[in-house]
């Protein structure tokens, strides 16, 4: 059975590049940009954290570089994830958990 935390989140304020959303109970400034049909940036002081759909599948953590998940989500996800990082960078892969505590 799962658990779902329930977060209340403050109405966004529109900036140039995306939404800026403030959530309590992380107490952070997280910036959120879309960048096509399900494709979504979200930076954080940590990282910039690509989602797909829902689910982070790729970043660019300041100070260490890209990183992309190692599991294998469908044709489409793989087609974000190819399209944000680029074709001639290198992202290490990382563990699907690694991805979800950057946010």
């Amino acid at each position: 059975m799962c658990q779902f935390t329930k977060w209340h989140l403050v109405p966004p304020h529109y900036s140039k590049v995306g939404y800026i959303k403030y959530i309590p109970n992380k107490g952070a400034l997280m910036q959120l940009t879309p960048i096509a049909s399900n494709m979504t940036e979200v930076e954080t002081s940590e990282a910039r954290i690509l989602f797909s759909y829902r689910t982070p599948v790729a970043a660019y953590v300041f100070g260490e570089g890209f990183v992309r998940t190692e599991k294998w989500w469908s044709v489409t996800t793989s087609r974000h994830i190819n399209k944000w990082i680029g074709k001639d960078v290198t992202a290490k892969e990382v563990s699907q958990t690694y991805l979800d505590k950057l946010v």
